[in-house]
């Protein structure tokens, strides 16, 4: 495997792949990724997070990160070296089965979907908190692999220099801004929280387009744009936890 890369695989055998066997060594990250339809027509990258059993985008979520038989798929190395398929890898039961590396029940997964749509073909970003997470890069995260080709969509979140399709922190930082990156065509999107999950009550999460100066609780409403030129930017748009929502939030599309 080469380190810092995205490494495709493929699986060899005529079995199903169990991903928390899959990530067992220690220089591999704790994600896996592959390609799948995310609509009728729409290929695109799929990330499944192990510890957090976490499928990105969510609509793609029915094998739970199972790697089918002969199917392709990618590891990020964290370090040089080889990589070993054993049989402790298989099984040809996709259900009930255990994951070893999740969070324990006791730590509640606090979760945001954001999804980012023309309509037609989507993606999601994930943010994650849990207090077992890390405030760096670790094994909660995952890298965004950018789709390509005519018509395809990007959003993921910034942490350092890393983009991200799945940000986990141990606990909300209010009133900081989380950069939100998107490469897209001309064309008109909507952003909506997809899924916003096991928040205390009136905890609420803005969305600032800073072209246009539209503040949009995603809570409450979703915001809708139009690009006359290709986006790939990760300035443009940021979330924030507000401390005390301020009244007179704008809700509008721009």
């Amino acid at each position: 495997l080469g380190v810092k890369n995205f490494n495709f695989l493929g699986n060899p055998y005529t079995s199903y792949l169990k991903p928390a066997e899959v990530v067992t060594n220690t220089n591999v990250e704790k994600s896996i990724w592959y390609r799948s339809k995310t609509d009728a027509s729409t290929y695109a990258f799929v990330t499944y997070n192990v510890p957090t059993e976490t499928t990105i985008p969510a609509a793609s979520a029915a094998n739970n990160g199972f790697i089918p038989p002969m199917q392709g798929f990618w590891l990020k190395a964290s370090s040089a070296g080889d990589f070993t398929f054993t049989n402790a890898m298989r099984t040809h039961n996709t259900t009930g089965t255990v994951i070893p590396l999740k969070a324990p029940k006791a730590a509640v997964n606090q979760i945001l979907r954001l999804q980012v749509t023309n309509g037609t073909a989507l993606d999601e970003a994930v943010m994650l908190f849990n207090e077992n997470a890390q405030n760096g890069y670790d094994s909660y995260d995952a890298a965004k692999m950018i789709n390509t080709g005519t018509g395809a969509l990007n959003i993921y979140t910034v942490l350092g220099t890393e983009n991200l399709v799945l940000n986990s922190q141990p606990a909300i930082t209010y009133d900081v801004e989380i950069p939100v990156g998107m490469n897209l065509e001309a064309g008109t999107y909507t952003v909506s929280a997809n899924q916003f999950s096991n928040f205390a009550e009136g905890t609420n999460v803005q969305l600032l387009d800073k072209v246009t100066g539209t503040v949009t609780d995603l809570t409450t409403g979703n915001y809708t744009f139009t690009l006359t030129e290709t986006l790939n930017s990760n300035t443009r748009f940021a979330l924030v936890f507000p401390q005390n929502t301020p009244t007179g939030v704008d809700n509008m599309g721009a």
